[in-house]
């Protein structure tokens, strides 16, 4: 059985857009895009929110925002990046300090650090009775790296077309030895944002 991918194509306001691509790019701003779905204008309305409201995000919400993040594309399909979620406030106040004290950290209901986490595989190719020589590459670390961004790209995506404000936290590679402690990380796992 062939499984094909259909597209709904719907297209939005256009004065909406014309509004987003405005905001961005001022008086550079293309002409009307003509190749605009309900995707691409959620992308063009992105704005990093640092104050949030007090409600609570669904248990729900954060395993559909995972599940978005989990289907990024990954180099080799390696998947070697992880996240935390931090909803307690102690937690969340400690990963504040430790990511230059910002408060919006705090305030946000629920906290996900993405980690390149190369321990995760090496852990795997053990079990499996494998060779991990190839974890030990810088070439692994980068992919580490660039993996955990591409996810926490779709979390963000995903986070916004429910109706959720998010922004990254680049800080938490400030202190990330401190970090990894708090977040109780294996040796090979490294926070690269939140």
């Amino acid at each position: 059985m062939t499984e094909s991918a259909t597209t709904t194509s719907t297209t939005p306001d256009a004065d909406a857009i014309d509004e987003s691509l405005g905001a961005r790019y001022g008086d550079a701003a293309p002409d009307t895009i003509e190749s605009v779905n309900d995707v691409i204008a959620l992308q063009l309305r992105h704005r990093s929110v640092r104050q949030f409201t007090s409600e609570d995000v669904s248990d729900d919400a954060v395993t559909a925002i995972i599940a978005a993040a989990q289907s990024a594309s990954t180099s080799s399909n390696m998947q070697s990046w992880s996240v935390i979620e931090i909803r307690d406030p102690e937690r969340k106040s400690a990963a504040s300090e430790l990511a230059g004290d910002q408060e919006f950290i705090r305030q946000a209901p629920v906290f996900l650090v993405f980690i390149a986490d190369w321990a995760r595989n090496r852990a795997i190719a053990k079990h499996h009775d494998q060779p991990d020589a190839g974890i030990d590459y810088l070439e692994s670390t980068l992919v580490s790296f660039v993996d955990a961004g591409v996810a926490a790209q779709n979390a963000a995506i995903a986070a916004e077309s429910l109706g959720l404000g998010i922004t990254y936290v680049g800080s938490v590679r400030n202190n990330p030895i401190a970090l990894s402690e708090l977040l109780q990380l294996p040796a090979g796992a490294f926070p690269v944002a939140g």
